[in-house]
């Protein structure tokens, strides 16, 4: 006899199919499966609620200890107190892909925000989990991003118009006039020089407000809402000669220069001697090295039309370029990397206009993961109204220049004494302010935006709770989610905003991808699930579950499928929530059971479905087809 069994829709795992006649079975019968069809709706199937870990090394944190009192920088809080790891669970269920993308979110937003709401207290504020639109490669919705980016507050800062501005508040402004920000792109108002000594640099301007991000990984994506670019753009025209130029502005007769300072190391950090600072003391009075140069880490020097383009560098007493330093504290003299006409650069009757990046890069090596280097580029942007960076003037990579892991966190023994021992000393970890200066009269800039970074939104905790960057982190999965996700536990590199087009694709190269989010196809655990049919019938198999291996017990088992969803024929892709995943299973080898029956008038077949492991029933599946054969001892079974 043969029977084809179709369970009701909705319900493949428990239910009774009731025949109209009575159907006998003879003695000593057998049966086998010959084939069978298994339909899947939830996608991930949680038995029991899953644990996610998140854990932060005060090392991998910068700054790495509190200001306040030197403890370690332990950036969640976990039962009210300061930890350095944290849980959260997802509650048993049944989850499309798209919920269970939720609930996963959801638990790394609630670790995130531990420590108080990302507008408040919150130390992370700078990093959210993957938003809506990013969790999912366009390629295959199953495949699932896990991970921080940068996000929130950094993430807000997008709109131009509304970009935080240059702010001088506080900033030594000997010889310095700020002109007033207006709304629009090409005249929020910055610094120009009054009252000095032309061709001097004798006034300079610094943002003492908020640091410049620096700790961002290369993206490929230049664009000027979502990268960590400063761009600045000058407030006279270059060309030949002087006077008024054909823009109505006056023509550029001295040399302008952004730099990347740090108040810390002025204020005398370490053991140099604080007249050779970049600003003597933060006094209104500027250092400058033996050619005429303010003394800071990085130099973008912009000449008159007729003079050079430079790109500087510090350099210690020794001869040693930045690469080189074991910490923030040497003093800096300033050494030219990179020399060009300004002629060749800017077109005469323009504002010089550049755009200046740091980025960590992934590609050629693997230092970014224990010896991170800091490397830089400036562009000419021409395309500053388009938001984009523009042509590419110089990148430090070529000249393999980068400010190295050493500088953020000093090596110990270090020659300038740093051993992080005091507020000033924590707070340089985080180093870099942008300055901007002028050798002469009425010049210098009329545009200089970036995204900041505040080292304590609410400044009256920043000594005690500071804000935080992230060099790495670790997530760790329990055991369900491990087999749902593919792994346990994965580093992660979060200073990075995956890129999407407007149809989701991701633009990014593969590597930074990988290193910023976890990546995985969601459909491993139900390829690796296996099960059991069960029929009312006198069938004598036998099986224990996994928590038990001596407790084996005649089981009315039918059939075991093995991971008939990896091995079996799926006839329908996943590609959507809305999707159905359906396998069609049939034994490589003949199965036959022997029942031995009495004689049976039976009216109705009840069949079950579980879990091969732990026989909870498979409530993943929606419907199911089985087809079987039962043959009496008369018949011959071939």
């Amino acid at each position: 006899m043969n029977f084809n069994l179709i369970s009701p829709e909705g319900n493949g795992y428990e239910y009774t199919i009731r025949f109209k006649e009575p159907i006998d079975i003879e003695p000593n019968s057998k049966i086998e499966l010959n084939w069978a069809e298994l339909t899947r709706g939830g996608k991930i199937v949680l038995k029991d609620p899953a644990t996610i870990s998140v854990s932060v090394n005060s090392s991998d944190v910068f700054p790495s200890k509190n200001p306040a009192d030197l403890s370690d920088n332990k950036v969640f809080l976990n039962a009210g107190l300061p930890s350095n790891s944290l849980s959260a669970s997802i509650p048993s269920g049944s989850y499309s892909f798209t919920e269970f993308a939720l609930q996963f979110n959801q638990a790394l937003e609630s670790i995130l925000t531990s420590n108080g709401a990302a507008t408040a207290d919150n130390n992370l504020a700078y990093y959210e989990p993957n938003n809506d639109a990013l969790r999912f490669n366009i390629s295959n919705l199953n495949q699932f991003a896990i991970g921080y980016e940068l996000g929130n507050e950094y993430f807000n800062q997008s709109n131009a118009s509304a970009r935080n501005t240059f702010d001088a508040t506080g900033s030594p402004q000997k010889f310095a006039t700020f002109t007033v920000p207006t709304t629009t792109k090409s005249d929020s108002g910055c610094y120009y020089k009054t009252g000095g000594v032309n061709g001097t640099f004798d006034s300079f301007a610094t943002d003492f407000s908020k640091n410049y991000f620096h700790y961002q990984m290369e993206n490929f994506l230049h664009v000027y809402a979502q990268s960590n670019l400063i761009f600045l753009r000058g407030g006279q025209e270059i060309s030949p000669g002087t006077g008024t130029g054909t823009s109505g502005l006056p023509i550029q007769e001295g040399r302008i220069v952004f730099g990347l300072y740090s108040k810390e190391y002025a204020q005398g950090v370490g053991t140099v001697p604080t007249p050779n600072r970049t600003a003597a003391g933060l006094a209104n009075t500027i250092s400058v090295d033996a050619n005429g140069f303010p003394r800071n880490f990085v130099n973008v020097v912009i000449d008159k039309y007729d003079g050079n383009f430079l790109i500087q560098v510090a350099q210690n007493a020794g001869g040693e370029y930045i690469n080189e330093f074991t910490s923030i504290g040497p003093e800096c003299n300033m050494a030219t990397i990179f020399n060009q006409p300004m002629s060749t650069l800017f077109d005469a009757g323009s504002a010089p206009q550049i755009t200046f990046q740091t980025y960590i890069e992934t590609e050629t090596s693997n230092d970014f993961e224990t010896s991170p280097r800091i490397y830089f580029r400036v562009f000419n942007s021409k395309g500053f109204r388009n938001d984009t960076a523009g042509d590419l003037i110089f990148d430090s990579i070529t000249e393999n220049m980068y400010i190295p892991y050493t500088f953020l966190r000093a090596a110990a023994g270090n020659a300038a004494g740093i051993d992080y021992s005091n507020a000033v000393e924590v707070n340089s970890q985080i180093p870099f302010n942008v300055s901007m200066y002028a050798d002469r009269n009425n010049e210098g800039f009329r545009v200089c935006r970036f995204k900041s970074f505040t080292k304590g939104i609410n400044t009256a905790t920043e000594a005690t709770f500071p804000q935080s960057i992230i060099e790495r982190y670790t997530i760790e999965l329990s055991s369900q989610l491990a087999k749902a996700i593919g792994f346990v536990s994965k580093v992660l590199h979060p200073n990075a905003i995956i890129f999407r087009t407007t149809d989701g694709s991701d633009v990014n190269n593969e590597s930074l991808s990988r290193i910023v989010n976890a990546i995985t196809d969601l459909d491993i655990n139900w390829k690796q699930d296996n099960y059991s049919v069960y029929l009312d019938l006198p069938i004598n198999s036998y099986k224990n579950v996994s928590s038990s291996q001596q407790g084996g017990y005649a089981k009315t088992i039918l059939a075991n499928l093995p991971s008939p969803f990896s091995t079996g024929v799926v006839l329908e892709p996943v590609s959507s929530d809305n999707q159905n995943v359906i396998s069609t299973y049939q034994p490589y080898q003949r199965v036959v059971n022997e029942m031995k029956n009495n004689k049976l008038a039976i009216n109705s077949l009840r069949v079950k479905i579980i879990d091969m492991k732990d026989e909870t029933l498979s409530t993943e599946l929606v419907s199911s087809i089985l087809n079987f054969t039962i043959t009496s001892p008369k018949q011959s079974v071939n």
